[in-house]
């Protein structure tokens, strides 16, 4: 029914079979899309996650529409895009909340209107509602799974506002207190992965010139270096954002 994110045989390339690094690889006809012209294929693959994932958790779950304020917690691969995405959908100011300052110089690239970093003076949360007057935001998305982020996030919204919960850490977290949500008519939101549509749509707002992709690539690296590059991105060496494996050389020549 349009939500092949939440199918029950739901499979995955490289957890429920090999191959998923290849360069062609056999799938199922109906998962495809085309590709436009315009968009080089490095673009096309950081799309179909990096990109597609937060798109999915503001645009489908969190409902966003112009004028709304959002706050976007983690600022990694996902969180960059979140920015990026929530000021293509029209949000009216966009926080940036993250423990590292190349973090947030990144996000400011995207589009982020505030930097807040995270253990340098009030709480996210409290910056959160000096900025706004004690309003709030209207969405707050989490992307890193910890139970402060979240806690922040819950605590920043504004009346009627939408928590979306996406990142999944080691450690389970605790709930926010139910009484806010309650009295304010607040709602968290579980997101996970994007649908067909919401891919067509990026891969269309991508041939259009709607965002810029082009600094989220941080390296092209032949499949002998996998490894390597996997446990880069662990790491953060060199803080990259995504790296794009060309199994055969570069596939737009």
């Amino acid at each position: 029914a349009g939500e092949e994110n939440l199918c029950d045989h739901f499979k995955v390339a490289g957890y429920d079979w090999d191959g998923a690094y290849a360069q062609y690889m056999k799938v199922p006809a109906r998962c495809l899309l085309s590709l436009d012209d315009r968009v080089p294929f490095e673009i096309g693959a950081i799309l179909s996650d990096a990109v597609s994932t937060p798109y999915h958790a503001l645009a489908v779950r969190g409902q966003l529409t112009p004028g709304e304020r959002v706050a976007v917690f983690g600022c990694g691969g996902l969180g960059l895009h979140a920015v990026m995405l929530a000021k293509m959908l029209g949000a009216l100011e966009v926080f940036a909340v993250d423990p590292r300052e190349k973090a947030l110089e990144r996000a400011k690239e995207y589009g982020a209107d505030h930097l807040i970093r995270v253990g340098e003076g009030l709480p996210p949360y409290k910056q959160i509602r000096e900025a706004t007057e004690g309003c709030g935001v209207d969405v707050a998305i989490e992307l890193v799974g910890r139970e402060e982020s979240i806690e922040e996030g819950s605590k920043c919204l504004a009346r009627r506002g939408r928590l979306v919960l996406v990142g999944i850490g080691r450690i389970r977290p605790k709930m926010p207190l139910i009484e806010p949500f309650v009295a304010f008519s607040h709602s968290i939101l579980g997101s996970f992965g994007a649908r067909k549509e919401d891919l067509r749509n990026l891969i269309e707002h991508a041939a259009n010139g709607r965002f810029d992709l082009s600094k989220s690539v941080s390296d092209r690296r032949p499949l002998e270096d996998l490894n390597d590059c996997l446990t880069e991105l662990y790491e953060k060496k060199g803080d990259p954002i995504r790296i794009v494996i060309q199994p055969n050389g570069d596939m737009n020549e």
